[in-house]
């Protein structure tokens, strides 16, 4: 069985991580499929279309998809300094 050096690194990062760094892992996994799940409703809110979803929840997408876009660039950001 060979291993690639991303693959050890990934195994020894997961055998050594701390609490705080598996929580972020999840927040961040999480906060990336939300803006993968609410994608095409941000992009139909931002053509300006008309009856997006039927019931109208088209505002409350889009907001969970800019926060969620928000809140991961702001991580990132962090993780930058």
């Amino acid at each position: 069985m060979s291993f690639t050096i991303k693959q050890f690194r990934r195994w020894l990062g997961a055998m050594f991580a701390s609490p705080d760094t598996i929580v972020l892992g999840k927040v961040k996994d999480w906060l990336e499929a939300e803006i993968e799940e609410n994608q095409d409703v941000a992009d139909a809110v931002n053509c300006n279309a008309d009856d997006i979803t039927s019931d109208g929840t088209d505002d409350i997408i889009y907001g969970r998809h800019e926060a969620a876009t928000s809140l991961l660039d702001q991580i990132r950001k962090w993780e930058g300094q």
